[in-house]
């Protein structure tokens, strides 16, 4: 069942602002820092971003930032090293009317959907595809790791995933693929 943000504050509350707790990982070109317990599923999503031959940009990527939420007043979970923004140029936070679910460009190239992106014909440049493959990632007793920003109901965050799982979970280490 996923979890709320509230609930993932304390799930991570040791982490909140917490640099010192933070661990710099490789993901893609880029270098980013993430909760310690939680290095491992980001390799994880990085790895698979890799197979899709997902281009990441370090210039606009970014994760632990201790910062409140956009648009309130608390902690965003980025502030607990658990949340992470990808290419946000090319996946923006999108507020619209009502609930519906991502728009996918169809197109075969990262750079033909972000044209897409761009015209507003697409949320993402991401792939849905590589988007069910990263919600599949689980822990070792089959809790899905990430929540994508792109099923958020009333807007679209396409560029964020955040880790819908406590630190605990992730002791028994994640499902091999």
């Amino acid at each position: 069942m996923p979890k709320t943000t509230a609930q993932l504050r304390q799930l991570w509350r040791a982490y909140e602002c917490n640099e010192a707790e933070m661990a710099a990982i490789g993901f893609g070109p880029d270098r980013i820092r993430v909760a310690r317990p939680a290095a491992r599923a980001f390799t994880a999503l990085a790895e698979t971003m890799t197979r899709y031959r997902y281009f990441i940009r370090p210039a606009d990527t970014d994760s632990y930032n201790c910062r409140t939420i956009t648009g309130g007043t608390l902690k965003s979970l980025h502030a607990y090293g658990i949340a992470l923004d990808v290419n946000w140029s090319t996946n923006p936070y999108v507020d619209h009317p009502g609930t519906r679910g991502p728009r996918f460009s169809p197109k075969p190239t990262q750079a033909e959907r972000a044209l897409d992106v761009k015209a507003g014909r697409a949320d993402t440049d991401m792939t849905e595809a590589m988007i069910a493959e990263i919600e599949s990632l689980c822990t070792a007793t089959g809790l899905q790791l990430f929540k994508w920003g792109g099923h958020f109901g009333t807007l679209k965050d396409s560029m964020h995933f955040e880790l819908d799982i406590g630190p605990d979970d992730l002791a028994g280490g994640l499902a091999s693929r």
